[in-house]
């Protein structure tokens, strides 16, 4: 029964639905035997066995590019109630899939499992010695909560009995990302450095001021027109000398924050020219 299996997906990057059917099979067999060479009398498992042998000849999912170069990859990845898969995929052509059934008594919630099965798609990504990686998941929670954690912008949020197991799994996503950034050891060099230009450092000229104003106001915009705070959190990332002052005028110059959320100001009540209802034009201008 093994031996059938391992020969229907053994070695190939690329089997389809064939990972999942298989993987159901030895479960099944190793719930109705005891011994490894007991014979296997169970009718199911015989009929599951015929059936996925038939589909197989009639339909070989075994496919994929051999050929692949770049350094890009969209990784897939979805989670049910059986199993987690991850499909690889360039170009529009799929070059690797995996599949993991989930344990039989796995009672953890499902976006749990969407966030286990990005990390595997990750792991087997980063096989590939690929520099941009672009996932694709189903599950909206699992989308904000790894694109919060990796940009920094907010905090994961979450109150769920597994919330300790979720940040466990963010975390390690995170470190993945950086540990096996290939070009961002060429943009560090020891904090110790900064803090010694730091104690050194002098007032800037004027020219100078102006382009840390510009490199604030392009962070600010890039970032989304956040607050105060959290525009000096990300200002940090980059320039750790520029003063907090300065990005508090930066952001309170920011046009397109203040017609989002513009202070409150006093307007003079004026008078309407037409008492007729569907007689007048009324025009709002911001700016």
């Amino acid at each position: 029964m093994f031996s059938l299996c391992g020969k229907l997906m053994g070695h190939l990057p690329v089997c389809g639905w064939v990972r999942a059917a298989t993987g159901v099979i030895k479960r099944r067999a190793n719930a109705v035997t005891k011994g490894w060479d007991d014979e296997i009398t169970d009718e199911l498992l015989v009929r599951m066995l015929k059936e996925t042998v038939a589909s197989v000849k009639k339909n070989d999912p075994a496919t994929g590019d051999w050929c692949v170069q770049g350094d890009e990859l969209s990784v897939w990845v979805d989670a049910s109630s059986l199993a987690i898969g991850v499909v690889l995929e360039k170009d529009g052509a799929v070059v690797e899939d995996a599949c993991w059934l989930r344990p039989a008594n796995d009672a953890a919630h499902i976006n749990l499992a969407e966030l286990d099965v990005v990390i595997k798609g990750i792991n087997l990504a980063l096989q590939w010695e690929v520099k941009k990686l672009r996932v694709h998941t189903d599950s909206l929670c699992v989308h904000h909560w790894v694109s919060d954690t990796l940009t920094s912008k907010a905090r994961a949020r979450t109150k769920a009995a597994s919330e300790m197991l979720i940040r466990r799994r963010l975390e390690t996503v995170k470190k993945l990302v950086t540990e096996y950034n290939l070009s961002d050891k060429l943009t560090r060099v020891p904090r110790r450095w900064y803090e010694a230009m730091k104690k050194e450092a002098k007032p800037l000229p004027l020219c100078a001021a102006s382009v840390e104003e510009d490199k604030i106001r392009k962070i600010h915009h890039d970032s989304g027109h956040p607050g105060v705070q959290r525009t000096y959190y990300f200002v940090k990332l980059a320039r750790p000398s520029i003063p907090k002052s300065a990005v508090r005028a930066v952001v309170r110059e920011c046009q397109t924050c203040q017609s989002i959320d513009p202070a409150p100001a006093r307007w003079r009540k004026g008078q309407l020219g037409v008492d007729a209802t569907w007689s007048r034009l009324g025009m709002d201008i911001t700016h």
